[in-house]
């Protein structure tokens, strides 16, 4: 068989026992001895027919047309196997399975539940025999040769499987004939209970653990089963992670998956109800069934029994009973063969073990974009993003455990965006996913979703067979909560006042009660909490956080406790001196550390300022939500930090007037920023008016340039033009560099509009030489942006594609988002120029998603535009009227006249060139009237289209379509526009 068969398949699957044994013996001679074996496979496989599509170690997966080509292909190189080999070559058993059914064939590879039962039956048989499932038999069992056979060895359930496969022996001349029994799980499995709802996800913990052990992976086709060959091993593995992460869940797993690798298989002891650490050998002989112990202890029962053992012995909830570590260690020093795997929320503590942290369900690697109701945006990408959903381990088990009240369930666009925030909510968390599926018999994912602002309480009444700590979310912390001590419970409970975590700088600060003396505070604490996996460390700082669930435990607690008062106001005065601190750094070289800092911490900021303002200190949230605005504004979502200001601002008229003119520039330059021009006046004439009154000169300074900047914004150079220069001269007379700086950058913006180059480039490389000296990299950056815009101006499209370059990486250093979208625009302007337009339409994209991420409209609907017209460029007319309408509605947004002539300009040219000539011109007359009553509106092209356009259609018809555009309201022709299937897009480009 030369190619890979799609459809129905036999499969081979073969590999070699006692291979790491053997490896481990002798390197040398096991090399020579596998050249020979796949020498003999190779060939006895193609002779039959088939094709090794895989091979991993010394294991063989083969393809083939019929069941009785494969059986042929076993037979044959058992066969030769077992001929006579040279002295030098050691021999080796091989076990051989064959199994036919559907499976799907992608990059040269073979995927479907086949390979994973193929995978499965080839662990029950021993080296030498040949083991084939019952479809492959019936399917050969006509055509097979006079001298071969099939023994029926009954019925066998396989491991992982739910369907029990009925197995048979291939009997041929020339090959052994008897073998012990099946490695089935029955045999080898100890009061191991069989789960009842399927393990989903945790494929690397499994290869990791099979590693630890010295294991080999399982050939399933997973890309990950053999990444863990290098990792340490050992006889103790602990699994750890908080409640409900699935230790029991994945111990119970690896119990049967490994058991039959085990000569006297695996036993499961559960010490849930164990209290006594003195029970535990009790526990641990009455699993073994090890019979009349009298005379002796239950511990020398043990110890004589798994002496020379060979076993996997799981020893489930050990963090209650940790005083049975002891035991452990005397047991894997009496025992040599025995392995041990231990559950718990804590390690064990002991030189032989290695853990296995268990992090939360992996989340889909991107959240989706919604609409206004909830459902997926982008028609044509919603398929590849409900795919991705779909793979992540957290929604799998969602789907799963939702699928088995309410059959028929699926992640759709409608439900998707919910589906993905539930998972993220709960952290991944297996059991409080599970919890939340349950409750789907009721409720539909959106409204599920709404009511996990009460999330303990959402959480709850799990299936009556779960062991009664895991019936809640609740209980199952309550279970590790109740094992700490007092002064660990209260630690507890006031490191709950973080949101997102803290350093362990802040958790001091707050949580600990330091010593009068000055002393450092007792570390210890912190680690313990660690340990048990009530908190997580993360970041190379580090820092340490509660999951959601976990947290909302340790409020609960706190306000219990009578000290939400006193820890809160903790919280929030340490917050705002944070925010206080970094406001002035960042505009200078700390800029972007401080930034990574404010970003780490933004959940607390925003606690803090809610707890100032429960409080009624609503000059102290003030205070602080006044000193992140340029945090907002580089790094976080402009339309919250927005409404978080103008709120507040309306709840503090009373406030110093200092701590409101500075809030009330910090929601005018967020306002502006999203094209709210209007409103950015109204903030900023207010802050002028009382730095004015209170003669502080800089924030004159500062309300004057912005409103300039909101003047540009409007197309009004000349009210800017006298804004900015009463700006720069105050600025000189204050000493204040930065104000200066900022001045020159933006009367270089008129200079640059009026088309005045010479005098654009003089002020900003002034400006860019004041930021460098201040060390502002952000404006830097924009500096240099601006001088690579008048070099694209000026068509020096080289020099202009190094300074946005320069500009772009700055920008990413320092993660200003505003920046790198403005700049992404700017620099894919210029690569088109240099005839990349493939490269040129993934920058226009980056630079829309960026700024639409931030929530700065103008800019994102200048990269659309410009999307729009380069698409246009290269032909693809229908994409590109697309993109003109979302640009265009973004334009209709902000208010900006300009865009919304590009567009209609853009969307005419394209009815134009597709024969719609009644279209184009209606939409020119529209965009001729929007021209005619601004001064500074044009359109370019539009005369040279008019006179084609009338040639095209006569006198008295373009008169007529002429008319209906010029007298609609420019609203009507928006929404006419915007009822349509297709969107607009523009020819012209624009900078940033």
């Amino acid at each position: 068989m030369s190619e890979y068969q799609p459809g129905i398949v036999t499969f081979l699957f073969t590999d070699v026992e006692g291979s790491t044994r053997l490896w481990e013996a002798d390197p040398r001679a096991m090399s020579v001895a596998l050249a020979r074996h796949d020498a003999l496979l190779h060939a006895a496989i193609e002779t039959a027919g088939g094709t090794v599509f895989k091979t991993v170690g010394d294991a063989f997966c083969a393809a083939f047309f019929s069941a009785e080509a494969a059986i042929q292909a076993a037979v044959e190189g058992q066969r030769a196997l077992a001929a006579e080999a040279p002295p030098s070559v050691t021999p080796l058993k091989v076990r051989m399975a064959i199994h036919t059914g559907p499976a799907e064939r992608r990059a040269g590879d073979y995927f479907g539940p086949p390979l994973n039962r193929v995978a499965r039956l080839l662990a029950t048989a021993h080296g030498g025999q040949i083991v084939i499932s019952q479809a492959a038999g019936e399917l050969a069992r006509e055509h097979l040769p006079q001298d071969l056979s099939l023994r029926d060895l009954g019925e066998h359930a396989l491991k992982d499987l739910l369907q029990a496969e009925r197995v048979f022996q291939v009997i041929a001349p020339g090959l052994l004939r008897d073998f012990p029994p099946l490695r089935t799980p029955q045999r080898f499995l100890h009061n191991v209970p069989h789960p009842a709802t399927p393990l989903i996800g945790r494929e690397r913990e499994i290869a990791a653990a099979r590693a630890t052990f010295g294991l080999l992976p399982v050939t399933t086709g997973n890309p990950e089963s053999g990444q863990f060959r290098d990792r340490q091993t050992a006889r103790l593995l602990t699994l750890t992670g908080p409640g409900g992460a699935g230790k029991t869940r994945l111990s119970l797993h690896l119990a049967a998956d490994l058991g039959a690798e085990f000569a006297d298989g695996a036993a499961f002891v559960p010490l849930a109800d164990v209290t006594n650490p003195d029970l535990v050998p009790a526990a641990i002989a009455s699993t073994l069934d090890i019979g009349d112990t009298s005379g002796v202890s239950p511990r020398e029962a043990i110890f004589n029994h798994l002496r020379d053992r060979h076993l996997l012995l799981v020893l489930d909830n050990l963090e209650q009973v940790m005083g049975a570590a002891s035991l452990v260690s005397d047991l894997l020093a009496a025992c040599p063969r025995l392995t041990i795997l231990a559950t718990s929320r804590e390690r064990l503590g002991l030189r032989a073990e290695q853990e296995l942290a268990l992090p939360p369900l992996a989340l889909p690697s991107f959240p989706p974009r919604t609409t206004t109701a909830g459902r997926l945006e982008l028609e044509d990408e919603a398929s590849v993003v409900i795919d991705d959903i779909r793979r992540s381990e957290a929604v799998r088990l969602f789907v799963n455990r939702a699928q088995s009240i309410k059959p028929g369930f699926d992640v759709t666009a409608d439900n998707a965006a919910a589906v993905v925030e539930i998972c993220q909510r709960l952290d991944g968390l297996p059991l409080a996913i599970e919890l939340a599926a349950a409750r789907l018999r009721l409720l539909s994912p959106q409204a599920l979703r709404d009511r996990l602002d009460r999330r303990l309480d959402a959480l709850g009444h799990g299936p009556r067979d779960l062991p009664a700590r895991q019936q809640t979310m609740r209980d199952t912390i309550a279970w590790s909560y109740d094992l700490l001590d007092p002064v660990e419970q209260q630690l507890f409970s006031r490191l709950s006042i973080f949101a997102g975590g803290a350093t362990l700088e802040a958790a001091e600060a707050i949580a600990i009660d330091l010593p009068s003396d000055g002393s450092s505070a007792d570390l210890e604490l912190l680690e313990s909490l660690v340990d048990k996996n009530l908190m997580q460390l993360i970041g190379d700082e580090p820092r340490m956080r509660m999951l959601q669930t976990i947290r909302d435990f340790g409020q609960e607690r706190l306000a219990e406790s009578g000290e939400h008062q006193v820890i809160g106001r903790r919280h929030g005065e340490y917050f705002l001196d944070l925010a206080e601190e970094s406001e002035q750094l960042l505009a200078c070289g700390e800029q972007t550390r401080w930034l990574d800092r404010l970003d780490q911490e933004q959940p607390n900021l925003r606690a803090a300022i809610d707890w100032f303002r429960n409080q009624g200190q609503t000059e102290e949230a003030l205070r602080l939500a006044g000193a992140l605005w340029r945090f907002w504004w580089l790094r976080g979502d402009l339309g919250e930090g927005r409404q978080r200001l103008e709120s507040l601002l309306e709840e503090s008229a009373q406030v110093a007037p200092a701590v409101r003119a500075k809030a009330l520039n910090g929601a005018g330059v967020l306002a502006e920023s999203q094209g709210d021009w209007e409103s950015a006046t109204h903030l900023h004439q207010e802050s002028l008016e009382i730095f004015r009154r209170i003669d502080d000169q800089r924030g004159v300074a500062w309300s004057l340039n912005n409103l300039g900047v909101v003047a540009i914004d409007q197309g009004d150079y000349r009210r800017a033009q006298s804004l900015l220069e009463e700006n720069l001269a105050v600025a000189e007379r204050a000493n204040d560099n930065a104000g200066i700086a900022t001045a020159l950058t933006d009367l270089g913006l008129i200079a640059h509009h009026q088309e005045d180059y010479e005098r654009a480039t003089a002020l900003w490389t002034r400006s860019l030489a004041l930021f460098r000296a201040l060390g502002d990299g952000s404006r830097i950056a924009r500096a240099l942006n601006n001088l690579g815009t008048i070099a694209m101006q000026l068509g020096e499209y080289e020099r202009a594609h190094a300074l946005l370059t320069e500009s772009l990486e700055l920008h990413r250093s320092v993660g200003d988002r505003q920046g790198i979208a403005g700049t992404l625009n700017n620099l894919a302007d210029t690569t088109a120029n240099l005839g990349d337009a493939e490269t040129a339409m993934g920058l226009f994209r980056e630079s829309h998603l960026l700024a639409m991420e931030g929530g700065n409209r103008p800019h994102a609907a200048i990269a659309m535009e410009n999307l729009a017209a380069l698409t246009r460029q290269h032909g693809e007319e229908r994409v590109a009227h697309t993109r003109y309408r979302e640009a265009l509605l973004l334009y209709r947004a902000v208010a900006d006249q300009l865009g919304i002539v590009s567009c209609l300009g853009g969307l005419a040219f394209i009815a134009a060139g597709q024969g719609r000539a009644g279209e184009a011109v209606t939409l020119l007359g529209a965009t001729s009237h929007l021209c005619d009553s601004h001064d500074q509106l044009s359109l370019p092209g539009l005369g040279e289209a008019v006179v084609a356009l009338r040639q095209t259609m006569g006198d008295t018809a373009f008169d007529a379509a002429w008319q209906i555009g010029g007298t609609m309201p420019i609203d009507d022709v928006i929404d006419h526009i915007a009822g349509q299937s297709r969107l607009p897009s523009s020819s012209m480009r624009r900078t940033l």
